[in-house]
């Protein structure tokens, strides 16, 4: 028997899962379980998995830049590891071709994090004031 873990707020996987004669059992759907419920359990454990959380969504999966993703999570993982594009970056160039032509290609999206800044200085200090005198 093949059990999958797709979670209750997953329905077009889940309606997937229930079209595939392999899979037998997708048990975190039918219980009802949704990505705040794996959050929450995660939370409660002795150590921290460390995944990348955005909006409530843990945007790592079993393909870590999929160009099914939403480009805002594409973003965010190259933002939080931008090696992570370099793989892409190289395989879209070999194929002289985009893997999702509704995103931006993965060395857009390196340069584009390589380029951003801060929009404050984190270094620029507080100016004096008297409030809690």
């Amino acid at each position: 028997m093949t059990f999958v873990g797709i979670r209750a707020d997953e329905q077009r996987r889940v309606a997937k899962m229930k079209n595939n004669k392999d899979i037998k059992e997708t048990p975190l759907a039918t219980a009802g379980i949704c990505v705040s419920d794996v959050l929450d359990f995660w939370s409660k454990q002795p150590f921290n998995l460390d995944t990348v959380t955005v909006n409530g969504n843990s945007l790592l999966s079993n393909c870590d830049l999929c160009f099914l993703k939403k480009a805002d999570h594409l973003m965010g993982l190259i933002i939080d590891k931008p090696e992570r594009a370099v793989w892409w970056a190289n395989m879209e160039k070999k194929v002289g071709a985009r893997f999702n032509q509704a995103h931006p290609s993965y060395v857009d999206m390196m340069h584009f994090n390589a380029k951003q800044q801060g929009l404050f200085d984190p270094d620029e200090e507080s100016i004096a004031c008297f409030c809690g005198d």
